[in-house]
């Protein structure tokens, strides 16, 4: 009996091959396009069915091979860990080394570019579908993307990078870079983006003040 095609994508994927894990990550990302368009037979109107997705690219202990990236070796999780470059670690796999910590480094960053490249296609997919009043779905919905962490070496969680795509159904202006001026909660961001979907807390996570993003 031969193996279910998607079982073999995913273990495909799984091993690395470049092929398989675009075409897996896309299929993931193709059906949260499809949950937010979904529309009524014979309408062409939204049926509002999709509040709400989440997707998660990969775990934070992915021993995945990207080797596929010219002059990436390691795992993800392995090159996470760019201040050790012995191969002796726990977190490595025992048969790769690196020369110094800038090179490791460098090869987690173009892992992480390849990972926004991805991110990226879905933008497009949503970017590329009108509403019948002529705007984008881009436009109506809100894309949260980041990681937990800001540092993987250090498990750093201050000052996590993070990407706001679309406009909220103009609740967000884009084209903009913002940095807080002081340590602030991510519980805010999650009030903001609750707020704009018609949602009031008084508070979440502690914080009782939405992050203002213009």
């Amino acid at each position: 009996m031969s193996a279910d095609p998607s079982i073999r994508l995913w273990k495909s994927a799984r091993d690395g091959d470049r092929e398989s894990l675009e075409l897996l990550l896309r299929q993931h990302q193709d059906l949260v396009y499809r949950f937010c368009r979904a529309r009524l037979p014979n309408e062409n109107r939204a049926i509002d069915a999709t509040r709400v997705c989440t997707f998660m690219m990969d775990h934070g202990q992915s021993n995945r091979y990207f080797d596929f990236i010219p002059e990436c070796t390691g795992t993800w999780h392995a090159l996470s860990h760019y201040r050790d470059i012995s191969g002796r670690t726990e977190d490595d796999d025992g048969k790769i080394s690196w020369d110094t910590m800038e090179l490791k480094r460098n090869m987690y960053n173009r892992v992480t570019q390849w990972h926004h490249e991805q991110f990226a296609y879905l933008i497009s997919r949503l970017n590329n579908l009108h509403e019948p009043t002529g705007q984008t779905l881009l436009q109506n919905i809100t894309l949260c993307y980041g990681s937990s962490l800001s540092d993987g070496h250090a498990h750093g969680e201050r000052d996590l990078p993070l990407i706001i795509a679309g406009g909220g159904g103009g609740a967000f202006k884009g084209g903009q870079y913002l940095k807080c001026r002081r340590p602030t909660s991510m519980s805010k961001l999650h009030l903001t983006l609750m707020e704009t979907m018609g949602i009031e807390l008084s508070e979440f996570g502690g914080e009782e003040t939405p992050l203002k993003l213009g």
